[in-house]
């Protein structure tokens, strides 16, 4: 006899993913508005939205456990981890886009000033090897690479917070 589940790993990864691109979409919106948004000078707040996306890879598997009789397998909680953050790292990134290209088009431009300043200030490199690396660092603060940086990462901060909490929470049907 097997149990049916209620949910999948994916429609609650939809779910949390959803409220995790909001919630971040919002704060970030809150920090620009509020002109703490600056290359120059970063507000620590900012740091935040890294709390609310743990909270929510867990909230998003809890919801998972939940929904299914309290059934959680270790799969099943990185699942739905990876999902929430596949879904959450979509909004962001359609988000982020927009603000770029749309709402502060010189932001990009202002992040790769403030590198290459801070870098020469920090007598890291010089001038002239600052001028042969510039490709580079223009390639790192741009659009495609912080768009793919922030899959990534999501993805392994996923990764990581279904591994812990699914350990945390495990509650394997043995019944089946």
């Amino acid at each position: 006899m097997t149990m049916e589940k209620n949910i999948t790993t994916f429609q609650s990864g939809m779910k949390w993913g959803v409220y995790i691109g909001v919630v971040t979409i919002f704060f970030d919106l809150l920090l620009y508005v509020a002109g703490m948004k600056d290359p120059y000078n970063p507000s620590k707040l900012g740091y935040l939205v890294f709390l609310f996306v743990v909270v929510g890879f867990v909230l998003a598997i809890k919801f998972y456990k939940d929904n299914n009789e309290g059934f959680l397998s270790l799969g099943e909680a990185i699942s739905t981890a990876l999902y929430t953050a596949l879904i959450a790292s979509a909004i962001s990134i359609v988000y982020f886009l927009i603000f770029v290209y749309i709402i502060d088009p010189q932001f990009l431009e202002e992040t790769k000033d403030f590198a290459r300043e801070s870098a020469l200030q920090q007598g890291n490199i010089d001038e002239e090897t600052y001028e042969s690396m510039e490709g580079m660092f223009n390639f790192f603060v741009s659009p495609i690479f912080l768009s793919l940086f922030t899959l990534i990462s999501n993805l392994i901060l996923g990764l990581i917070t279904g591994l812990i909490t699914g350990l945390v929470m495990k509650n394997e049907n043995t019944k089946l």
